[in-house]
């Protein structure tokens, strides 16, 4: 027999999961938003709770298993580590640091505007900060399919775009040899929003990128993640009353104008909602909204641990993939 209080969170998930994507975790999943990496030990954290506890879990990797969560201090994050991470629920870079202005530590500003946003160097060359024109519109109309009318959304682009409303919304930036990349806040609700992307600045040929891959018109970037060549892209959306995690892991190589998704329809990573990303000497390391995943450098392959919750109570990670969490808490 369901226990009552198993319903609203059926209810929950049924009018809320994304189709044909999996639903969310529910809420009480311990969401591992913070990876620390040092040396040969990984480990992952939460964030402080409202009475300031951090929860940590700890990568046994003699024994190929995840640690049960246990209380630890809140992770020490350096001011990369904040910029480089904006969650979906924050927005973009002055949701989560507030402000008119934001040194971004490189010698360089960003700060916004009635209009938008503006970037310069802290001597007060300006860098510019690319537009929205009619030209992205026409480019990039048809590949918004969710939040926006949709036989015609470019009508509803113009409308927004003509009203003053709608810009390239700075959210997480990283550093990466010449380049600065930035990953856009985007997605539609109720007909208003953004368009998503990543833009980059090369400081050495003074020349702005903008891209806007299908995988991102309709997301918000919560992390990024620069090495080698590579960009590894974070993602969510935002929903009406909810956050929808049907994007997952973007990598993109500028080289090569390529783009690669991970997610959980299309490969072994844990889940679609990308909290943070890291890397050892062979792997790198994700948090999802579903788990923990590594990603061999060698193998090519994830390895995936997932959240399952505990007869005793509480949640442990592990390697078996889940069915329905929803069905695993009823039993």
């Amino acid at each position: 027999m369901i226990r009552r209080a198993v319903w609203p969170l059926l209810a929950a998930i049924t009018l809320l999961a994304p189709r044909p994507a999996r639903a969310a975790a529910p809420p009480d999943v311990p969401a591992l938003t913070h990876l620390a990496i040092e040396g040969n030990v990984v480990r992952a954290a939460t964030d402080p709770d409202s009475a300031g506890q951090t929860l940590w879990v700890t990568y046994d990797r003699k024994a190929n298993r995840w640690s049960l969560p246990s209380p630890g201090p809140a992770p020490a994050l350096t001011r990369d580590d904040s910029l480089s991470s904006v969650r979906v629920f924050d927005g973009g870079l002055f949701d989560k640091f507030g402000g008119t202005t934001l040194a971004l530590g490189d010698g360089t500003t960003l700060a916004r505007r009635d209009t938008g946003f503006a970037w310069s160097l802290d001597d007060g060359t300006n860098l510019g900060w690319p537009s929205v024109s009619e030209k992205d519109i026409e480019e990039a109309s048809g590949k918004v399919r969710q939040g926006l009318p949709r036989d015609y959304p470019e009508e509803r682009l113009r409308q927004l775009l003509d009203q003053h409303r709608l810009w390239n919304e700075p959210g997480p930036t990283v550093r990466a040899g010449d380049v600065r990349w930035f990953g856009l806040k985007g997605g539609f609700a109720g007909g208003v929003g953004q368009m998503g992307g990543l833009v980059g600045y090369d400081f050495s040929a003074h020349r702005w990128t903008v891209k806007r891959p299908f995988l991102l018109v309709d997301a918000s970037a919560t992390k990024i993640y620069a090495r080698k060549g590579e960009v590894w892209i974070g993602t969510a959306r935002f929903g009406e009353s909810a956050i929808e995690g049907i994007t997952g892991l973007i990598l993109y190589r500028p080289a090569r104008n390529e783009w690669r998704q991970f997610s959980s329809r299309n490969s072994r990573i844990s889940g679609d909602l990308v909290w943070d990303i890291a890397e050892d000497a062979n792997a790198l390391w994700v948090t999802t909204d579903r788990g923990i995943s590594r990603y061999g450098w060698d193998s090519k392959n994830w390895s995936s641990w997932y959240w399952r919750p505990v007869k005793e109570g509480g949640w442990q990670l592990s390697s078996k993939p889940p069915g329905d969490l929803v069905e695993e808490l009823i039993k």
